[in-house]
């Protein structure tokens, strides 16, 4: 009697400690997800087929899906859009892609941690800047003209303000005087802006297109990196 008393002690003792065990390798492992990176825990090829279609109009959920599957087997994820022409995910990582969407306009896609407390407040800790260009012309005479802005990864609108001021136009000047005060001005009047963004970090390299200067004056200009108020360097 006293052995089978002492069986079912042992045994109640060491399904107790087998149950304490589980649930704290359960608690490890939330606090663990927890507290992992935002970035780590959203990725560029769910945020890319989840885009609204408005960003690109004539491009379908099962183009992105067709994109990001031939892009994840090494091949060359082109297919052809709803009025049969193509489009090409050039580039996709993890927290980056670059997209054509025609002939004459792509896009780009940056997953960005906020490193900044109080801007992280406002607008979380991770956020998708998107960059879209169209392009006019070619060769010599080609023009690039992006704009620029920011979302949650559910493709929520924040506000550019927040994340993004543009420089003054001072900034893509390299040097002073009288020429390039008449460059300034001109500059003022028709300068579009070529953006571009790193698939290795977050910085935004902004590139004056000076359709209106002649060929003499560009040399005063130079291009100019930023970034994204809070983001992380």
């Amino acid at each position: 009697m006293n052995k089978l008393y002492r069986n079912i002690v042992f045994d109640c003792k060491t399904s107790s400690i087998s149950h304490i065990i589980y649930y704290l390798s359960f608690i490890i492992y939330y606090f663990l997800v927890s507290a992992a990176p935002a970035t780590a825990q959203v990725r560029m090829r769910d945020v890319f087929i989840a885009m609204p279609d408005s960003m690109a109009m004539l491009v379908t959920r099962n183009n992105r899906l067709d994109c990001v599957d031939f892009s994840e087997a090494g091949m060359e994820a082109r297919v052809r859009n709803v009025v049969d022409e193509y489009v090409c995910l050039e580039a996709l990582t993890a927290d980056y892609a670059r997209f054509r969407t025609s002939a004459a306009a792509f896009m780009e896609l940056r997953l960005m941690a906020v490193a900044d407390s109080a801007v992280a407040a406002q607008v979380g800790d991770t956020v998708l800047c998107v960059v879209r260009t169209a392009v006019a012309g070619h060769d010599s005479l080609r023009v690039e003209d992006s704009n620029i802005n920011f979302y949650t990864p559910e493709w929520q609108p924040l506000q550019r303000e927040q994340l993004f001021t543009m420089p003054p136009v001072e900034d893509f000047v390299i040097s002073s005087g009288n020429d390039v005060a008449r460059v300034v001005a001109m500059l003022r009047y028709l300068c579009p802006v070529r953006m571009r963004l790193s698939a290795d970090d977050n910085s935004i390299t902004l590139v004056p297109q000076p359709v209106a200067l002649e060929r003499t004056d560009r040399q005063h200009l130079r291009d100019v990196t930023v970034y994204a108020k809070g983001a992380l360097r």
